[in-house]
């Protein structure tokens, strides 16, 4: 095969639960999973959990990932990534392919991230200079630094949504819309939960009022979404320029939960759970009380 036409995968060799395998480390998803051959053969006493297909798995190809559960397991790190602690790590069980049987296990960033966390606090800020990571290693931690450095710059908002509508459009008093819209100057991030707010620059008036909403941001992949807007004052019409940033719930930074909890106050608007308009309210939802909780606590 032509080296040109086809590269070197980013692979390396791990442990779960001290059964050594073959791992692709793939920053672009945000699950692992390991095949059903694998599960069977090796760690079969390990309970299979069932989550009543609440997790929607979207392929690259636009297909939906199909799994039969996932497993609590524990994962070691053979080598390239020197004083790696193990760490406890969810999988989904997938059914088998072509790949999975040279290589059972993808992991992805809900593991890549605590893994890189580790590191870091070993090694300190210069961790990939310092730690000696072997290729594979060294590409995946320096991609996500890169990524969650584009994301601290851009101050946690993974992109803007503008106003769809071509003609003009006017709120009356105490009326509310869900507005089309179109999410633009995008962030290459993988799909996440965002939490929709008005952007700092909007030039929506001030007695406009847009309602926080989250959505599942995928990177040039929503075509449409939609923003709440109420009008509290005389009629007004809609900025074509309308704009709303899409902040990625649980920045490190607090900006998008602080945000999302005062926004929700300040808007006359209850973001508990409980009040999720008749709703049963999204895990989603309930991670980000959850983190807005610990922030208040400490």
């Amino acid at each position: 095969m032509d080296p040109k036409l086809v590269g070197e995968t980013n692979e390396v060799n791990v442990l779960i639960n001290d059964k050594p395998l073959h791992a692709l480390l793939d920053t672009g998803s945000c699950v692992s999973v390991i095949s059903h051959s694998f599960y069977r053969e090796h760690i079969s006493d390990v309970q299979l959990q069932t989550i009543d297909d609440l997790v929607n798995i979207e392929c690259a190809d636009g297909k939906q990932l199909p799994y039969l559960g996932y497993v609590e397991v524990e994962l070691s790190i053979a080598e390239g990534l020197p004083n790696a602690n193990t760490v406890s790590s969810l999988f989904l069980v997938t059914p088998d392919t072509v790949f999975s049987e040279r290589t059972p296990a993808i992991i992805g960033t809900n593991i890549l991230k605590e893994l890189l966390k580790d590191c870091k606090d070993t090694f300190g800020p210069q961790y990939l200079q310092r730690a000696s990571l072997h290729t594979p290693w060294y590409l995946s931690f320096r991609c996500m630094a890169i990524r969650e450095r584009k994301l601290h710059q851009s101050k946690g908002r993974l992109g803007v949504v503008k106003c769809a509508l071509l003609q003009k459009v006017t709120l009356h008093p105490n009326e509310t819309r869900d507005i089309p819209g179109y999410i633009d100057k995008e962030l290459d991030y993988p799909a996440t939960a965002a939490m929709m707010l008005e952007a700092d620059d909007s030039c929506v008036a001030e007695w406009l009022d847009v309602e926080p909403s989250v959505i599942n941001y995928r990177f040039r992949k929503n075509r449409e979404v939609f923003v709440n807007l109420s009008n509290l004052k005389p009629p007004s019409h809609i900025p074509r320029d309308l704009t709303a940033s899409l902040l990625r719930p649980c920045y490190d930074s607090g900006r998008s939960t602080v945000a999302m909890d005062a926004a929700g106050a300040q808007r006359g608007r209850s973001e508990e759970p409980k009040d999720a308009q008749g709703r049963r309210p999204s895990a989603t939802i309930l991670n980000m009380h959850k983190t807005v909780a610990e922030k208040q606590k400490t």
